[in-house]
């Protein structure tokens, strides 16, 4: 009723009985009418009385009286409307009162060139507004539309079927408005929304415009009464799956939808009908556990089964047993929400990766191996080699455990127990009878021990020692160097069981000073040595720094066999052994997905969410209350936006709404917070990528430490649920493989 400004009422203690109210609820006509139609653009209401029309203006002042006798009323153009009176067609005024007479046999909906009207005596032809008529040998004079036909139009707008045989919604022009396209439609506007069809098994409702007004498609049309209807949708399993009952039918989820398209109750239970066809003043409703009744009124009073009759139809609560309903007090007492799925959580625990390094790489075997590479390139130490930086190798270099060159520029300090020895690599490749040179390693010094292109470091120390700059360089996994980024971990402060950085320091020292009072490896003073010592560890060739992600390289027959040979020595470098779950440690708190009543959950705070500002609380942002009705809880407030296409930063604002919830539980040290399935039914988010938002918000205040308690999902439909639970799941899977 947008033009009038008035608004459809009914009075469910007077059989459902309707009248009209304007914006401020001021009754402008009282609720004694059977029906009242939408405005036609027409400038007038239809009122049905005992099957007879009558209408009035936008003020509620009635202009054609039910005295009249119409017992059909179309709509005016220029004046006049066919109508029906004692089973007879003519046109009326806008009065009501008779412009042609009710001589008519047949009046057609009007088009562009008029009425295709027949007389009593069969002579068919075109009825124009003004009452003319003019024979014609053809039913129609018209001009063949681009539609097969198109119906009454409300707001300027009419649906359309097209020759392809889909419904459509055009304004005057016959120009479509919007792309919405449906396979049926029930082409009365009823209650103001139209019934439609998007395929043989799914049904909804629309707007005057085509938009749709339910999210959820149903399994059977919906069919109001008193603004108000019954829905049903396949009962789907955690795999998507139809569920049968024992006799081999589909089960079905059921409720009761508003016209528009809120769920008065959620589809949530089975067997959802009038309880008395004959009053129909409330529902019957079932699921596991108990019997409704659901009133109009948004009532729901629950009964033991044993409360329930059966006839040969239906099954229903008889009058006698109305009042033997259970008490809200003894279910809130009793009965407690299903719990679909329970997420232990577990947090990453720097004192495990500790011990890991330290039992499984076996860098802790004994005292620490150091090893000497140098070049008389000049490095960036500030940056490539500050302390606490990682890097990669990125070729086949060579080391040795002796001193090296005396005068340079950089020495690296390598300390590792898994660079490879060259003659155990040359031994491998003589038993195989491939040369070395087959294998690429022609040039490798046999006394040396080759650095594999893929072992990655972490820089511990930079210091001058004779006028060289000395690189300290710990020798680690790459798993656990991302593990160790990720959380924020410094590993160059870390204790690794039999040595702190500390300590380590001073052996790497102590070495150097011992290898220096040695005799100089022979070979590092030759030519060929040098040329080969030109390039440092984690630059390539272009002194530029190589990634610190791993490379494969599987095609060449020489890189083949050097992984090989790796992978055997040290099986832990592999980034699947340090998983992030592996390193992690049990809380004691859980993320929980519960299907029930939010209200009745045994928790320290739950949130709501509202689509309108209120207060100082902007949109995206959250305010906590206490709830007189709900003793001991908190209700975090929080104000989300209106899902439009999802180039409007929705998105954004809702993860938002999460984010500054949880800020709020965390400051008010909030043991436990439970959340709706929020975002999906006020503010039409679809349902996937709400709960996508949620679960990787909430997880990211889990995850960091900045939330300790328990979280709750709590939704009503079991299949809301199911999102959420696979939500977890794969935010889990994705956390455990993640190395960056």
């Amino acid at each position: 009723m947008n033009k009038s400004g008035l608004v459809i009422y009914f009075d469910t203690d007077n059989g459902g009985k309707a009248g009209l109210k304007d914006q401020d609820g001021n009754i402008v006509l009282n609720a004694e009418y059977d029906r009242i139609l939408d405005f036609d653009d027409d400038g007038y209401i239809r009122v049905l009385k005992a099957k007879v029309y009558g209408t009035i203006d936008f003020d509620g002042k009635f202009v054609i009286s039910h005295e009249r006798g119409l017992t059909h009323l179309g709509v005016f153009y220029n004046g006049t409307a066919r109508a029906i009176k004692d089973g007879s067609w003519g046109l009326v005024d806008e009065k009501g009162n008779d412009v042609t007479g009710f001589t008519y046999k047949d009046i057609k909906a009007h088009r562009d060139y008029g009425y295709y009207a027949v007389k009593a005596d069969g002579t068919a032809g075109i009825l124009k507004e003004d009452g003319s008529f003019t024979p014609s040998k053809k039913k129609k004079e018209a001009p063949r539309s681009p539609y097969q036909m198109v119906r009454v139009y409300h707001n300027d707008v009419a649906p359309a079927l097209t020759w392809d045989g889909n419904w459509v919604f055009v304004d005057r022009d016959l120009n479509r408005i919007n792309d919405y396209a449906y396979k049926g439609l029930d082409t009365v506007l009823r209650h103001g929304v139209y019934a439609l069809r998007y395929d043989d098994r799914r049904w909804g409702i629309v707007a005057y415009d085509g938009k749709p007004l339910t999210k959820d498609r149903y399994n059977y049309p919906l069919h109001f009464e008193n603004g108000l209807s019954s829905c049903m949708m396949l009962h789907l399993d955690e795999n998507g799956k139809e569920v049968r009952l024992p006799n081999g039918q589909p089960r079905y989820d059921e409720g009761i939808v508003r016209l528009d398209g809120t769920y008065l109750f959620p589809p949530i239970y089975y067997n959802v009908h009038w309880n008395d066809y004959k009053k129909k003043d409330c529902w019957f409703a079932e699921d596991d556990d108990f019997a409704y009744l659901l009133y109009p009124n948004g009532l729901r009073r629950t009964y033991d089964k044993r409360m329930v009759a059966h006839d040969r139809y239906t099954v229903y609560i008889p009058t006698k047993n109305i009042d033997s309903y259970i008490p809200q007090i003894v279910l809130d007492k009793d009965c407690s929400a299903k719990l679909v799925y329970e997420h232990k959580i577990r947090l990453f625990s720097e004192f495990k990766l500790e011990r890991g390094l330290t039992s499984s790489y076996g860098i802790y075997e004994g005292l620490p191996k150091f090893y000497y590479r140098d070049t008389d390139i000049e490095v960036d130490t500030k940056t490539v080699y500050k302390i606490g930086n990682a890097l990669r190798c990125g070729s086949i270099l060579e080391a040795t455990d002796r001193l090296m060159r005396p005068v340079h520029k950089t020495r690296f300090l390598i300390v590792s127990s898994y660079l490879m020895p060259a003659k155990e690599i040359f031994e491998i490749f003589r038993r195989s009878n491939a040369s070395s040179a087959e294998r690429g390693m022609a040039d490798i010094d046999n006394e040396s021990c080759v650095i594999y292109r893929n072992a990655c470091f972490v820089v511990m120390d930079v210091f001058k020692y004779m006028g060289v700059t000395q690189i300290l360089l710990l020798h680690l996994p790459h798993g656990a160097i991302a593990l160790a980024k990720k959380h924020k971990i410094k590993l160059q402060n870390m204790n690794f069981g039999f040595v702190d950085n500390t300590t380590l320091k001073c052996m790497a020292q102590k070495d150097l000073i011992e290898k220096m009072s040695m005799q100089v490896h022979g070979f590092s003073l030759s030519d060929k040595w040098t040329a080969k010592m030109w390039q440092p560890v984690g630059l390539n060739a272009n002194m530029k720094k190589v990634s610190i992600r791993p490379e494969t390289w599987m095609y060449r027959l020489e890189d083949c066999a050097i992984d090989n040979y790796y992978r055997s020595r040290i099986s832990s470098d592999d980034d699947s052994y340090w998983r992030e779950s592996i390193f992690s440690k049990n809380t004691g708190k859980s993320i929980m997905v519960i299907q029930g009543d939010i209200a009745r959950l045994e928790v320290d705070a739950i949130v709501d969410i509202n689509k309108d500002l209120f207060g100082e609380c902007e949109l995206g942002q959250s305010v906590m209350t206490d709830e007189i009705d709900m003793p001991r809880k908190k209700v975090i407030r929080t104000v989300g936006p209106i899902w439009s296409d999802g180039n409007h930063n929705e998105e954004t604002l809702l993860a938002s709404c999460f984010d500054t919830a949880m800020t709020l539980a965390e400051g008010a040290n909030i043991e436990s917070i439970a959340f709706p399935s929020i975002g999906t039914d006020l503010l039409g988010f679809p349902k996937d990528k709400a709960a996508k938002i949620a679960v990787s918000t909430i997880c990211k205040h889990i995850e960091s430490g900045a939330y300790k308690g328990n979280v709750v999902f709590c939704c009503f439909l079991y299949k809301d649920a199911i999102l959420y639970k696979n939500e977890i799941e794969m935010h889990q899977l994705i956390k455990s493989y993640q190395i960056r």
